[in-house]
């Protein structure tokens, strides 16, 4: 059974104990499939689109990737509340 790991980015690219690659795998994998997600997008739309990453893990991830222009964690809870104050006015 593999161990439960702590998300963090790891010092090398190749773990030197199951650990260490499963954060390599979990951190490097993760910020390769987003570089390639935003590749498409940007081929398919013709040019650079605004990026804007979000989640629990978003600094993380976009710590010196010079395709996200800013990170916002809690964009999906303050979109949430937004409309629920529509929705529901106090």
């Amino acid at each position: 059974m593999l161990p439960e790991i702590e998300i963090v980015r790891p010092e090398f690219a190749i773990g030197k104990s199951t650990e260490g690659a499963m954060q390599s795998g979990a951190f490097h994998g993760y910020r390769g499939l987003v570089r390639e997600i935003l590749s498409r997008i940007q081929e398919e739309l013709g040019g650079a689109v605004k990026v804007i990453a979000t989640g629990g893990y978003a600094a993380l991830i976009a710590d010196e990737f010079s395709e996200i222009e800013s990170v916002e964690p809690q964009l999906t809870m303050q979109g949430l509340l937004r409309v629920a104050r529509l929705n529901f006015p106090l």
